[in-house]
């Protein structure tokens, strides 16, 4: 999405080698945490996790480049910044993990003319 792109742009500074190693690192990660056909709601996440992923890394380069000023007003709210963003990247990998606890894996077996659906 929009947050996404402009999320790379920022973390690449106008670089297209570092634009295009974020952008085949996202889409190993959709492909690695989507799966096969995944649901719709799992699909949301997915790009969730992904977003939260941009905003730590993006959170963790400029709070590292504000060591310079330890113990400051800013290097408190850059951590904090950071620190903000962790929690929302773990909450989204939460929440996918509990939705396909929920969804569980399911079975569709034709028998005889008629449907029978299986959670496992």
């Amino acid at each position: 999405g929009a947050t996404q792109h402009t999320l790379i742009r920022a973390a690449s500074m106008d670089n297209l080698q570092i634009r295009e190693g974020i952008e085949r690192r996202i889409e190993s990660m959709r492909e690695d945490l989507s799966g096969h056909s995944p649901s719709p709601l799992e699909e949301l996440l997915v790009e969730r996790i992904i977003t939260c992923w941009l905003h730590v890394n993006q959170a963790e380069a400029v709070y590292s480049a504000d060591l310079r000023y330890p113990d400051t007003p800013k290097e408190v709210f850059y951590l904090r910044r950071m620190e903000s963003a962790q929690r929302r990247y773990l909450q989204a990998i939460k929440s996918l993990a509990q939705i396909r606890r929920l969804l569980g894996p399911s079975v569709q077996v034709n028998v005889a003319n008629q449907q029978v659906n299986i959670a496992g």
